[in-house]
């Protein structure tokens, strides 16, 4: 991880890998917008694959099954959730019909 993340121009300073969630109360924000980081990683050729690969798909799979049902939504974005004491989260992307 921490590999991947300098290759994608997140200094090793700027964040703090602790459960693997991003959303832990020793979370440290790097300056560089965490979208930025989502951009790269997607079209690197390096992790991009991989990291779509774990993505749950909207309305098919994962934690996002049961979201974007009857949307133009449906099937097209890729995310992950996250929760952390009553505030929830979702990070994705959206694209082709998978």
């Amino acid at each position: 991880m921490r590999e991947a993340l300098t290759d994608l121009g997140v200094p090793p300073s700027g964040y703090l890998p602790a459960n693997g969630s991003g959303l832990g109360h020793q979370k440290s924000p790097w300056p560089q917008p965490p979208w930025r980081t989502c951009c790269a990683g997607c079209i690197s050729t390096r992790v991009g694959p991989d990291l779509l690969q774990s993505l749950s798909v909207g309305g098919v799979d994962g934690t996002t099954r049961n979201r974007f049902l009857g949307s133009s939504a449906a099937e097209r974005v890729r995310a992950k959730t996250g929760t952390l004491n009553g505030v929830s989260c979702l990070s994705g992307y959206r694209g082709r019909q998978v």
